[in-house]
């Protein structure tokens, strides 16, 4: 049978990036001083990772009288993460910019929307009975931190998106084990 992967089984984490990364060990094991924003995501989205390829005609033709061609494979794109997160406080801001600082003895916390960015580790870990699967971007950068929306509906949310490099995402999973 297969395994049909249901929203309420699956947790979001975001943390620091993980590094170094190790080949012997789980992605979750690796996953430290990581925010758990599994109930605050409406929705998500892993998309990207394509990889072309150009012909380059050459002069000339084969022994069958087509012209000379080689293919050039380009290189993987970029791996994003996009998600719908309930707007609730400043840690989502954080994530594309710097850490709040306070503002004086008030209370309140200040987000400058320039500062610098770090790293992170975007995981969303898949739960079906036994079965697990991990996706990991691993030193991701956080590329849009979207309006903040409020509805008729009461309540408020942000869309962000993370990008990492092709060579920093990772999938794993623990099927027929």
């Amino acid at each position: 049978m297969v395994d049909i992967w249901r929203a309420k089984k699956a947790e979001v984490y975001i943390g620091p990036a993980i590094s170094p990364f190790s080949s012997t060990s789980t992605i979750m094991a690796q996953l430290t001083g990581h925010v758990t924003y599994s109930g605050e995501v409406k929705d998500i989205e892993i998309s990207g990772g394509e990889a072309d390829t150009e012909t380059i005609y050459l002069f000339g033709s084969n022994t069958s009288g087509q012209q000379n061609a080689v293919k050039d494979p380009q290189n993987m794109t970029d791996l994003e993460f996009t998600g719908t997160l309930i707007f609730k406080d400043h840690d989502t801001s954080e994530l594309a910019t710097a850490t709040a600082a306070s503002v004086g003895s008030t209370g309140y916390k200040r987000i400058s929307g320039d500062g610098d960015r770090s790293e992170k580790a975007v995981v969303i870990k898949f739960n079906s009975g036994s079965d697990t699967a991990v996706v990991l971007l691993n030193n991701a950068l956080f590329t849009k931190m979207g309006d903040i929306s409020l509805e008729a509906e009461g309540h408020a949310e942000q869309e962000i998106m993370a990008k990492c490099l092709a060579k920093d995402y990772h999938v794993e999973d623990n099927f027929g084990t």
